[in-house]
């Protein structure tokens, strides 16, 4: 409650002082009715709520602006009013944010923004605090005044230095109780009375009538000069942001603390509820105490019961504390709020520099002194261009091409003939394939589709293929910096190929690649983009088709095996014809033997997790499959169907079996073919893993 009263203080100095009794009561009731809310609306059991210290500093600053906008009469009524829109408007900030569910937009603050009004909340603190410690009559330097000012501040440092290195709980209010009790007796011993020591202006009390509250205290409102209220609505509206980024940093750090889930969109609400019902009662903005909810945790465990009575202790102040309270000395008064702004300035401007960078640690700084000097809102603006800014500058400067590699690095899932893979292996080099990753905006589509991309080590690239699957997004930029590509490629006669373009990625797309005059093509997929350059580098190679329509088996086994040991495999293999659809193996299925493709294609696919067809790899004619399942004899890993009209040949397993008794030699030509096919793939599986690293 100590620390309600000092920022009543903050609020009621100079002029105001004399108002400071009612203040005291508004900020007592007004802490408890948003704790007693708190305590029983919030998810967190241990949820302790009050008037804050950083909306209190910005209110500080724009009570002290509309005073000096009325008249002296008009004063009272408008600094109530103030503190009531103030409270109201902070509360339905903070409901409305929730309501809305737009609680997780707020985090993307940029955290030194955050830290730099937290900073900046100290040196306001550290300004009232002071202002509380001036005597009001004579010069700093008189005996009065350092009475009041050079002990508050060391109680202040000292308050500081406890929290700070202290392990002990109760240091603060022991500390606080000390002080006081040591004021108490150098007033006695100096022979000075209680009504010396608040002429003085040592003492804030005793007041007339006490501490209190009342309805009629609320009913001044009417009396206040709105014009002048609205006239700062910067500084009202600077508490309702602060309050918002302030209340889901507490949250989240509460929810660590506890180890308790909360939907942060209704603690929001909660608080909103909590800061509007206080504002009914005429207090200080306030809401959720990260500090003391998670001392109670620590204490008590999850238990709403102490909450609750933390709640209450306002009540019971102005109900039994009175006298005690308007005895207290200024200078302690003023040392709280000078530890409380110690603590945000020290941890934000000094201890900060190890948790940021040294630009970030800047910015920290730079918004300290630009809320100090113009206020929070322009701080806010300024924060978020700088923090932008420093983020395009951080994220081009990243290369967000993840993968570079050539084609004879890597392969489409069409399997190709040993003579073809010979080919694409000899003269793949000659398309870059390049895997993006991220958003392509003015930072980075400049260096992603940069001239020198074409550049190979000996010669310029024949096809360079963007594959965009993985670009979360993109902006019109993409239109200047594709035509120097285009440009770029026209003279160096190279295809531009694009593959991963999603219709969610069209609206900028379509209209950055409708002008190029170099050849560009567009595929759905970065698979069916390998397969056309495959083809195209073959027809360049090796003429003709790139995937020929028939191969003849006694040819290609001859090749392999010599022509003796072919035709005798060909003569106990079974020829099958096959329509698009029919399957040659199915998942779960015993493996038929191996399967040679002839004419036509097959497609070896899985099933997905959700359900959805998979495409492993696509046999075309020349190819072989079923050699694992022939060795392992287990069930087919995957199912492999015709793509359309097929010729295929089939050696059974059991035929296979049979052949190791009757014709040896056969049943090792064909073990040698299957060991070739196998050793053909770990090859090029061996050379994929290669382009990965």
């Amino acid at each position: 409650m100590t620390i309600t009263i000092s920022f009543a203080a903050l609020i009621f100095t100079g002029d105001l002082e004399q108002h400071l009794p009612m203040g005291i009561g508004l900020a007592l009731v007004g802490s408890s009715v948003v704790g007693v809310v708190t305590a029983v609306m919030s998810r967190f059991p241990v949820a302790v709520a009050g008037a804050q210290d950083n909306v209190t500093a910005i209110l500080a600053v724009t009570v002290a602006a509309v005073v000096a906008r009325v008249a002296h009469a008009d004063a009272l009524p408008t600094v109530i009013a103030t503190i009531v829109v103030a409270s109201g408007g902070m509360g339905l900030a903070l409901y409305t944010v929730g309501r809305l569910r737009l609680g997780r937009f707020v985090r993307y603050m940029p955290f030194p923004v955050v830290g730099g009004f937290l900073a900046a909340t100290g040196v306001l603190l550290i300004t009232g605090g002071v202002s509380v410690l001036r005597s009001p009559g004579g010069g700093l330097l008189s005996f009065d005044a350092m009475v009041v000012w050079v002990p508050g501040l060391i109680i202040g440092v000292v308050m500081y230095a406890a929290g700070r290195w202290g392990s002990f709980t109760l240091t603060t209010p022991i500390l606080l109780v000390t002080s006081a009790v040591c004021f108490r007796v150098g007033f006695i011993a100096g022979g000075i009375g209680t009504d010396g020591a608040t002429a003085r202006g040592w003492l804030f009390g005793p007041f007339p009538g006490g501490v209190s509250w009342s309805l009629d205290t609320l009913r001044l409102v009417g009396d206040a000069d709105l014009a002048a209220i609205g006239a700062e609505w910067i500084g009202l509206a600077s508490i309702a942001v602060v309050a918002v980024v302030s209340l889901l940093l507490y949250v989240h750090a509460l929810e660590h603390e506890t180890a308790i889930e909360v939907s942060v969109d209704r603690e929001l609400r909660v608080g909103g509820i909590a800061g509007m019902a206080g504002a009914a009662s005429g207090g200080l903005p306030g809401f959720l105490y990260f500090s003391d909810s998670a001392l109670l945790h620590r204490i008590s465990g999850p238990r709403r019961g102490g909450a609750l009575v933390a709640a209450t202790l306002g009540f019971g102040v102005l109900l039994f504390g009175n006298t005690v309270l308007t005895l207290v000395p200024r200078a302690v008064v003023g040392g709280v709020i000078v530890a409380i702004g110690l603590s945000f300035v020290i941890e934000w401007l000094w201890d900060a520099r190890h948790k940021f960078g040294r630009v970030d640690h800047l910015l920290v700084v730079a918004i300290a002194a630009t809320t100090v000097a113009f206020g929070f809102l322009p701080a806010i603006a300024v924060g978020v261009i700088i923090a932008v800014g420093l983020f395009v500058v951080r994220y081009s400067s990243v290369d967000i091409v993840s993968r570079q590699y050539s084609l004879d690095r890597t392969s489409s899932s069409v399997e190709r003939t040993p003579d073809q893979r010979d080919a694409l292996q000899e003269h793949g080099a000659s398309t870059r394939i390049l895997e993006v990753r991220g958003h392509l905006f003015f930072g980075t589509a400049t260096a992603v589709f940069d001239e020198r991309r074409l550049e190979g080590p000996d010669f310029p690239m024949r096809r360079i293929v963007f594959d965009l699957t993985g670009v979360t997004g993109m902006d019109s930029s993409l239109g200047m910096a594709i035509p120097r590509l285009d440009r770029a490629a026209l003279r160096n006669g190279t295809t531009i190929v694009f593959s991963g373009v999603t219709p969610r990625l069209r609206g900028c797309f379509d209209p950055a690649i409708a002008g190029t005059l170099a050849p560009v093509h567009v595929f759905d997929d970065l698979d069916t983009a390998l397969r056309w350059c495959e083809d195209r580098v073959l027809d360049e190679a090796i003429g003709g088709h790139a995937v020929p329509e028939r191969v003849d088996l006694a040819e290609l086994l001859a090749r392999r095996l010599g022509n003796e040991e072919s035709s005798a495999v060909v003569r106990h293999a079974r020829r099958l014809e096959l329509t698009g659809g029919d399957r040659v193996t199915t998942v779960g299925q015993p493996s038929p033997g191996l399967v040679f493709v002839e004419a036509g294609t097959l497609s070896v696919v899985i099933e997905g997790v959700d359900g959805k067809q998979i495409v492993l790899r696509r046999l075309a004619p020349g190819s072989l499959v079923g050699e694992v399942g022939l060795y392992r004899r287990e069930p087919a890993s995957a199912t492999v169907t015709a793509d359309g009209p097929c010729v295929v040949w089939l050696l059974a397993a059991d035929d296979i079996d049979r052949l190791h008794h009757s014709d040896p030699a056969t049943a090792a030509a064909i073990h040698r073919l299957s060991a070739s096919v196998l050793a053909d793939r770990v090859i090029h599986a061996e050379r994929g893993l290669r382009s990965d690293s």
